[in-house]
């Protein structure tokens, strides 16, 4: 487990979706489901990993403001996460969906056929499913002036909750623990 994702009840799934602050915060919640309605990629600029937009025969990053000639593909998956305070969806991006698959975005890509195409989610990213995690959530403006109850990512730390059990039983922190596991 790492360091600074011990059980710390400063964000849950319930009091995400009303916080007004613009902040990062740490919740401890399990991921209950993938919401395809976005698929489970996108291709972006290796400069900067901004989506790109097709422009007539190749794509344009918007940000670097100029045409990108060998893009990429990188993971953005969109979970649905519980607690015993609630749900809310969380997005997660390449690095943090590479650490729960431990398969590049790339390898999964390389393998797709017919029988399995890119727009639906490949077996092995239903594998995030059930597993409790440690996350490390960023709410900005997008979340609290437009609205969007959809939080990015920044880091996140799988772990048994058996584990946290035991370092909570051992902080003296047993009885909140229990309560969130």
């Amino acid at each position: 487990m790492e360091q600074g994702f011990i059980l710390i009840p400063a964000l849950t799934p319930q009091n995400a979706n009303s916080t007004l602050l613009l902040a990062r915060c740490l919740c401890h919640a399990e991921i209950t489901a993938i919401l395809d309605g976005e698929g489970w990629y996108y291709t972006c600029c290796p400069k900067c990993a901004r989506k790109v937009r097709l422009l007539g025969q190749g794509y344009y990053c918007g940000s670097c403001a100029e045409n990108v000639s060998d893009p990429k593909q990188r993971y953005k998956l969109i979970v649905r996460v519980v607690d015993i305070s609630g749900t809310t969806t969380f997005t997660l991006f390449n690095k943090e969906v590479e650490r729960l698959v431990v398969v590049p975005v790339e390898n999964i890509l390389a393998e797709l056929t017919q029988d399995n195409p890119a727009s639906e989610i490949p077996a092995v990213l239903n594998n995030v499913i059930g597993k409790t995690c440690g996350f490390d959530v960023k709410i900005s403006s997008y979340n609290t002036n437009l609205g969007y109850e959809e939080y990015t990512v920044v880091k996140l730390s799988e772990y048994d909750p058996a584990e946290v059990q035991a370092v909570a039983e051992t902080s003296g922190a047993g009885a909140e623990a229990q309560n969130a596991t």
